[in-house]
């Protein structure tokens, strides 16, 4: 007797539910294809559609088009297809296609199904895990985590694909084998990839440390510490980054990388993180070492800069006075002091900076200091306060610059008392200017006009300029004389020849006879000659006399 008994259908691969990966497939239509003719030109969702369909060869058309697009919208409809389809030849497409996205979800499925599949389906897994594995997909790491847990054997099984992969005639796939590795944090792949640093090229030892980085154990640790050491600084750079994943931070390791070019960067920004004494010691060491120059000095300070102690603002202003630093360091230096005064409102750094200045002003630039004591804002505007009646010009000249860059209109009133001294009224016109004060009256607009040596305005306004630089000579105020006859000098109007020849002979000094015997005119240098007879003076030739104003030199 013969019997019908039905074929029984293909059960569906057991362990897909266990990664999660039964997902309602999504309605959602992607337009367009990929170019050229045939299937793949058509939309997703019409493949979708054909590939769960009744027709066979329609579906593993579509499944082979889905690969080809290599859209990731249609991963869960070939994972479904690879593991359920009652079609051997659709299984088999489908894995195929799933070796093309670099996926969790599909390389998990495709490790799975070389154990857990059946007939051609577990040599095409195990085609597409090499693939991806060749690749260097970046999810594999992720999808190998998930076999771990749920299908040991078929993790095995790819552990040992990654390790063939290293006998590779193909560096590049050597190179993703390594990273493979890497990815997976699996303890035994310490010993292999040790083994690579001792082959292969500068890149490919990189890739190895890089991936050690990824396996926090302890013989990774002492592999990358003493890669720290290595000949080529891409690979000495790779290790120590890999460290500092790891969360590795040892002084020693410290000190040798603050020795190589390719570390010495983020051995720095490692200790300017850090809030020990050692490692505060340890950037003051760098900082002090004349053989660290350019952009490294740069990150030891902007490092100890960081620092929120007070003594860090101490090394740096102490850093100011040395001789030898250049002004390029110390630039860096009063910018970063800008920035620490500005956040920690410490009154010391102003006077500190300003002292270093005066100690140093050769190669402590006074722009830079402006620039960095108008950082600090109000903590700096009582010092600059106190530079305008400082016995030292040029501190002079520094507190109006700086007063004019912080704003405060507290200052208009000390800037307008400068505008008597012939040196430090440019630039207190120019604070003033910047704080938006306007002159009120003849006497403040023609000490403007004079600092400004403008000439035009001056002379077009001659009789009122006369009249205010005429009070200013005979006013008894010793600078006020000085910059009034100095304005005259400087207009050169022979009118006033007689005034400025009795204000010499009533209320001369040492320095308007100077500045009359240089200044060009015959009469002025005539009177100044007798002034200096009269007086006890005797005049004699320098080459290194400068007049203070030329005749008519504005």
């Amino acid at each position: 007797m013969k019997a019908l008994n039905q074929t029984p259908k293909f059960q569906p691969f057991r362990s897909l539910r266990r990664f999660g990966v039964v997902i309602a497939l999504s309605t959602a239509v992607l337009v367009g294809g990929c170019g050229g003719d045939g299937v793949t030109e058509r939309p997703v969702s019409e493949l979708v559609a054909e590939l769960q369909g009744e027709d066979e060869s329609a579906a593993i058309a579509a499944a082979g088009a889905l690969g080809q697009k290599k859209d990731p919208t249609s991963v869960d409809a070939l994972i479904l297809a690879a593991t359920t389809n009652d079609s051997a030849l659709v299984r088999q497409v489908s894995t195929v296609s799933l070796k093309f996205f670099d996926d969790p979800k599909a390389i998990a499925v495709l490790i799975a199904l070389m154990t857990e599949g059946e007939g051609d389906v577990v040599p095409a897994a195990q085609e597409g895990v090499e693939f991806a594995i060749g690749q260097g997909y970046q999810n594999f790491g992720k999808a190998m985590g998930a076999a771990k847990d749920v299908t040991p054997e078929a993790y095995e099984k790819a552990f040992a694909l990654i390790q063939e992969m290293l006998k590779s005639p193909e560096e590049y796939k050597v190179a993703n084998a390594v990273k493979a590795l890497g990815q997976t944090g699996d303890p035994r792949a310490v010993e292999l990839l040790v083994q690579q640093l001792g082959t292969g090229t500068d890149l490919q030892k990189q890739i190895v440390v890089e991936s050690l980085g990824n396996i926090d154990s302890p013989e990774s640790i002492a592999a990358l510490k003493e890669a720290v050491s290595n000949d080529s600084l891409a690979v000495a750079k790779a290790a120590s980054g890999s460290l500092r994943k790891l969360g590795i931070v040892d002084f020693d390791l410290l000190k040798t990388e603050l020795k190589q070019v390719g570390t010495r960067k983020d051995a720095i920004a490692t200790l300017g993180s850090m809030k020990t004494p050692e490692s505060l010691q340890l950037l003051v060491s760098e900082l002090n070492d004349d053989s660290i120059t350019g952009a490294d000095r740069e990150r030891v300070v902007k490092a100890i800069a960081s620092r929120p102690e007070p003594k860090a603002a101490t090394i740096l202003t102490d850093f100011l006075v040395k001789n030898d630093a250049g002004k390029r360091s110390h630039k860096v230096v009063l910018e970063a002091l800008g920035e620490m005064a500005q956040k920690s409102k410490d009154s010391a750094i102003p006077s500190a900076v300003i002292q270093a200045h005066r100690d140093n002003p050769e190669s402590v630039p006074v722009l830079a200091v402006i620039d960095s004591l108008a950082n600090m804002g109000d903590i700096a505007y009582e010092p600059a306060v106190a530079l305008l009646s400082d016995e030292n010009l040029g501190m002079r000249v520094l507190g109006a610059g700086v007063l004019g860059k912080i704003g405060n209109e507290e200052a208009i009133a000390p800037l307008k008392t400068a505008l008597t001294n012939r040196f430090v009224a440019p630039q207190a016109a120019k604070a003033l200017d910047s704080l938006d004060w306007k002159p009120e009256g003849d006497r403040e607009q023609v000490l403007v006009w004079l600092a400004d040596r403008d000439k035009k305005k001056l002379t077009n306004n001659w009789n009122t300029t006369k009249t205010v630089l005429l009070n200013e000579a005979s006013s008894g105020d010793g600078e006020a004389v000085a910059n009034a006859l100095y304005g005259f000098v400087g207009i050169g109007d022979e009118s006033v020849i007689l005034d400025l020849k009795a204000s010499l002979k009533s209320r001369g000094t040492k320095e308007i006879a100077l500045a009359y015997l240089n200044c060009g005119h015959p009469e002025l240098e005539s009177a100044a000659a007798e002034w200096a007879r009269n007086n006890g003076f005797q005049v004699v030739k320098s080459p290194t006399a400068e007049a203070a104003a030329e005749w008519g030199s504005f």
